[in-house]
């Protein structure tokens, strides 16, 4: 009988449950989970969230469209900065105020 450890969620998948569970990411090594998500759905996402964070923080310093927490409200802040990649502008303003590590 094993007793791995299962593998942490790939970055992809860990923004995907970001956005479906409407959760906010804070800094590379905080996040807001909504109250409604199960405990081995949060572990999971905080396993993900350790094994990533470089790249969450990345996307955080670049207010990149991909860990916006509402992105029907904020779509239309959406803009493009060139070479595929995509911000929004409305995260970019709350960021002094959630992201410590800016």
């Amino acid at each position: 009988m094993s007793t791995r450890k299962p593998e942490p969620m790939s970055i992809d998948l860990l923004l995907a449950y970001v956005r479906l569970t409407r959760s906010i990411l804070v800094s590379e090594s905080e996040i807001w989970l909504n109250q409604n998500v199960a405990q081995d759905i949060e572990k999971d996402m905080r396993r993900g969230l350790r094994k990533h964070r470089r790249g969450i923080r990345l996307l955080l310093t670049w207010s990149d469209y991909a860990i916006c927490p509402n992105p029907d409200l904020h779509r239309r802040y959406y803009r493009y900065e060139g070479l595929g990649r995509f911000i929004c502008g409305k995260c970019e303003e709350l960021q002094p105020f959630l992201y410590k590590g800016a």
